[in-house]
């Protein structure tokens, strides 16, 4: 019996020895794990390997990134911004009126400066006032008493020819007087299926002027008369641009799932441009919906919420750049202004942006910034001969304000 348990007990002490040999050999044969790869400043970790990060470069010795020119580093030495160009403008900001009151469009006409909204003093409402360098005055278009409040939405100068003014009538004035189109004038009969307020009057000379609202709504005053313009649209048309042809409107729509741009020409409209997503970046051919635009030339200036869009006027997309590959950190850009290929503004709801002097972008900080309107909501930007004009109010409590800001360079 004890020889049976020894030879057993042998071929134990075998199989172990056996088993130990093994595992000797795979441990022997296994390199080492690999050390863990380190990037160094700036960089991150792509597809194990390390890589700048937007708006750096390699350092000379090839161990870290440095920020390319015209950028800095944030404080956390983590992200690149673009440098700032407060130094290119001078802000003139001024509170307008008392609170909970509102101001949504402005320009300047017939020597004085305009602006239009729900308008109130102590004792009546009004929706435009002027300024000509010494004082407010207030007025109120209107042609009943049931009208007697209605407020006005849109601006649209012709410098010293006058300026057109957009209720829930369109209004002109000469710069002597004002002259009012009511729906039921016969210069509008043509446009009896305009709906709701006009939005938007944007015109290539004083008797060449469109109109923009609600459900698609589109008219075109040819000096004589209103006519309406079938889109076959429900969107809210809020914004118009004007080609530098002199013939091409762009019109901008949207409602809460979608914005479309289209162009009217030669009695033809056309959509050239549909987004329908929340996009943060381009998707399909998508770029999230558009909030503004402009133009110059053949090109269209178009803030998405993904970035800055240039399309021709047949809706070739010429180039698109993300706002992070721009540089710029804030909330989201708006309002788009060029004065020329050498003056491209577009501006946040702060009043902030990101300016283009024909060789680089710049941060362009908000003028608003150390004045005592905390919390600003700008409505509205535009640029005159070079100078960008403001207005909005305040989220604290809604105090009005507008601003002026003149290019220095």
């Amino acid at each position: 019996m004890s020889e049976v348990l020894n030879n057993h007990s042998g071929i134990i002490q075998a199989k172990n020895s056996f088993f130990l040999l093994i595992t000797i050999a795979l441990i022997v044969s296994c390199p080492d794990p690999p050390d863990e790869l380190v990037c160094g400043q700036g960089m991150i970790l792509d597809a194990d390997t390390c890589a700048c990060i937007p708006n750096s470069h390699l350092t000379d010795d090839g161990e870290s990134c440095e920020c390319d020119s015209l950028y800095h580093w944030d404080d956390e030495l983590q992200d690149c911004l673009l440098d700032t160009s407060s130094s290119m403008f001078s802000w003139e900001v001024h509170e307008f009126g008392q609170p909970f009151q509102f101001i949504y469009d402005i320009a300047p006409s017939c020597g004085k400066l305009w602006v239009v909204g729900d308008i109130r003093t102590d004792s009546l409402n009004y929706n435009h006032a002027s300024y000509d360098g010494l004082e407010w005055s207030y007025g109120q278009v209107f042609f009943d008493v049931a009208w007697a409040t209605r407020k006005s939405s849109s601006l649209f100068s012709v410098g010293d020819t006058g300026l057109w003014m957009g209720a829930f009538y369109p209004s002109f004035n000469d710069c002597s007087g004002w002259t009012k189109f009511s729906r039921g004038s016969t210069q509008f009969s043509g446009a009896t299926d305009f709906v709701g307020d006009i939005k938007e009057m944007k015109g290539f000379v004083v008797d060449d002027v469109y109109l923009s609202g609600a459900e698609g709504s589109l008219a075109h005053w040819d000096g004589a008369n209103f006519t309406s313009i079938e889109s076959n649209s429900d969107l809210y048309f809020y914004h118009l641009a004007l080609g530098t042809d002199g013939a091409t409107v762009y019109i901008l729509g949207g409602s809460s799932t979608r914005t479309e741009i289209l162009t009217y020409s030669d009695g033809q409209l056309q959509s050239i441009l549909e987004s329908t997503a929340f996009l943060a970046e381009p998707e399909n051919d998508q770029y999230g919906f558009v909030v503004g635009f402009d133009t110059y030339g053949d090109t269209l200036y178009t803030a998405t919420f993904s970035g800055l869009l240039k399309l021709s006027p047949e809706g070739e997309v010429y180039n698109f750049t993300t706002w992070d590959q721009l540089g710029y950190q804030g909330t989201m850009l708006r309002d788009i202004n060029i004065g020329s290929p050498n003056d491209i503004l577009i501006t946040d709801e702060t009043a902030g942006g990101i300016h283009f002097n024909g060789v680089r972008w710049s941060q362009v900080p908000s003028p608003l910034e150390g004045t005592s309107l905390s919390q600003p909501y700008v409505f509205r930007t535009r640029m005159y001969e070079g100078v960008i004009y403001g207005v909005g109010y305040t989220h604290s409590n809604q105090q009005p304000f507008y601003y002026l800001g003149t290019n220095k360079e």
